[in-house]
C-alpha cells in the first residue's frame, strides 16, 4: 500500500489541495474535508494525522476529547495499576492460597456490577474503602461448605 503525507499548516500560502489560499483564515471547503477523509479510509495517512489535517484546515486547534459520562469508567481508569485489589481465595484445609492476583481498582468498577449479590461480598464496603483511599484487608468471606476463604484487600 503506497502512503503519501500532505502536510499543510495555517499560514501557508495554498490550501490542503494545493490551491492558492485567497484568504488565510477562511474555512475549508466541504470537498477538502472529504479529501482528507478519503485519504484516511483508503490508508494513506493515519487517522491521527487525517485529524491535525482537518483541525489545521478549520484554523483551530484538536478539541480535547469529551469528559466521560457521570460514573463512566475510562480505559485510563481501567488499566491503570496504581492501586488494585488484592483477592486471595485460601483452601480451609491446608491454608494454602488457591488464587492470588490483583486487579485495577479500574477494572474492579468496570465489572463489579456482573458479580452477583449472592457472592456474599459487599461491594458498597469495597467501593468505600476505594474511595476513602484505605489500604491493607477490607473483607474477609469463608464459605465453610466450600471450604473456602476470601480476602480482599487494597494494595
Amino acid at each position: 500500500m503506497e502512503h503519501s503525507m500532505v502536510r499543510w499548516t495555517p499560514g501557508d500560502s495554498t490550501d490542503a489541495a494545493g490551491n492558492p489560499s485567497g484568504d488565510k483564515d477562511a474555512m475549508a471547503t466541504a470537498e477538502e474535508r472529504m479529501a482528507i477523509l478519503r485519504m484516511i479510509e483508503q490508508g494513506k495517512i493515519s487517522a491521527e494525522d487525517g485529524a491535525r489535517l482537518l483541525a489545521a484546515l478549520g484554523g483551530r486547534k484538536q478539541a480535547a476529547p469529551p469528559p466521560p459520562a457521570s460514573g463512566a469508567t475510562t480505559r485510563g481508569e481501567v488499566f491503570d495499576t496504581s492501586r488494585g485489589l488484592r483477592i486471595r481465595v485460601y483452601d480451609l484445609v491446608n491454608n494454602q492460597a488457591k488464587v492470588n492476583v490483583s486487579v485495577p481498582v479500574g477494572l474492579f468498577r468496570l465489572i463489579q456490577r456482573f458479580i452477583p449479590a449472592s457472592a456474599g461480598v459487599d461491594l458498597a464496603q469495597i467501593e468505600q474503602a476505594i474511595e476513602s483511599g484505605a489500604i491493607g484487608r477490607i473483607v474477609e468471606v469463608v464459605d465453610n461448605e466450600g471450604g473456602t476463604r476470601v480476602e480482599i484487600g487494597i494494595e
